[in-house]
């Protein structure tokens, strides 16, 4: 085991804020969880969920209804039932989108748990249709590890959307293979303050020709907030014509935040498009000056600037599923352009 067991020497470790365990890459809360040991080498293979001892793997099978009109499926993943409110919870879903269908799934990550360990098994079939959204708002003493795993079929489609604005530190990871003429979209952004910080790994294996993949990951830090954005582009042998890009974008708020972008390219066959790119910013002064010029106070103009920085993924809110309160903890306010 010890040899699995990543060092700050590691490329993809080294900017982490979160302890490595003698048991691996988790937050020392969950550190000692029965399946750690056993699980840790199967989390760092790119594709595959570990069953989890003591831990049954749920099966997501929407409503005729549900399926019928296209509606949103939404999970609530932790309640705040006593198994949820102990210290450590760990839990496990897979569902597959069948052939030629189409699912809308939003994901609602809260919890009174000191820390969490969420896997997700995902696979969509030929010509089926996903669109997939993750809201993480856990409380400030939170810990988390959370995975998606997505096989992609070929001509299959499917979008992933998420929003990280709680937890005092945690690691997302979106894992893709993407078959013949599939694509996905992975689209992120992350809103953190105080000593927050969070990981985002995105890890597209394209194994078809002409598939396609897109990655954009936003980042807000505010005071002594820090972020890593972790990104893999890899392409198998015959794979001709794919196209795969990659970004991340950074509004810093404070001279102390910071992130940490890691950008890598594997390209095994000829004739494809590739790209990834990185910028860091502060506000605009001359947006900052035109929005206060028309009377709005500079708290204000900047709470519009920042909205406006996330926006791309924000108007993909299932606003229906929300409440008012936790519309108003996204920053969506009165007449935001989300449906």
């Amino acid at each position: 085991m010890s040899e699995l067991i990543p060092s700050r020497k590691d490329e993809n470790y080294r900017y982490t804020q979160i302890p490595l365990s003698s048991e691996g890459w988790l937050p020392e809360s969950l550190a000692n969880c029965e399946a750690t040991k056993e699980s840790f080498h199967a989390w760092t293979s790119d594709f595959y969920i570990p069953a989890l001892k003591g831990v049954e793997v749920q099966k997501l099978i929407p409503s005729r209804e549900a399926q019928k009109n296209n509606e949103w499926i939404f999970l609530r993943s932790e309640s705040s039932d006593s198994k949820a409110s102990s210290k450590k919870y760990r839990g496990a879903l897979e569902f597959v989108v069948p052939k030629g269908k189409s699912y809308k799934v939003f994901e609602f990550l809260e919890s009174n748990a000191e820390s969490s360990l969420l896997m997700r098994s995902i696979r969509v079939e030929e010509g089926a249709e996903l669109e997939y959204f993750v809201y993480q708002n856990q409380a400030l003493n939170h810990e988390f590890v959370l995975r998606h795993f997505v096989d992609l079929a070929p001509s299959a489609k499917a979008s992933m959307r998420f929003f990280h604005k709680g937890s005092q530190r945690g690691q997302h990871r979106v894992a893709a293979r993407i078959a013949k003429d599939a694509e996905f979209l992975l689209e992120g952004a992350t809103h953190l303050e105080a000593s927050q910080h969070i990981d985002v790994w995105a890890e597209m294996q394209h194994e078809g020709a002409t598939s396609l993949s897109q990655t954009t990951v936003w980042n807000v830090l505010l005071d002594q907030a820090s972020a890593v954005f972790n990104g893999m582009i890899r392409i198998l042998k015959n794979c001709p014509q794919t196209k795969a890009y990659q970004s991340n974008k950074t509004l810093l708020l404070s001279e102390k935040a910071r992130v940490s972008t890691i950008p890598k390219l594997e390209i095994s066959t000829d004739d494809v498009k590739c790209s990834h790119g990185a910028s860091v910013s502060t506000l605009d002064p001359d947006q900052l000056f035109y929005l206060r010029s028309r009377g709005i106070s500079r708290e204000s103009a900047q709470d519009m600037l920042v909205e406006a920085f996330t926006m791309p993924v924000l108007q993909h809110v299932p606003k229906c599923l929300l409440s008012e309160h936790e519309q108003a903890s996204l920053g969506l306010k009165g007449d935001s352009h989300v449906f």
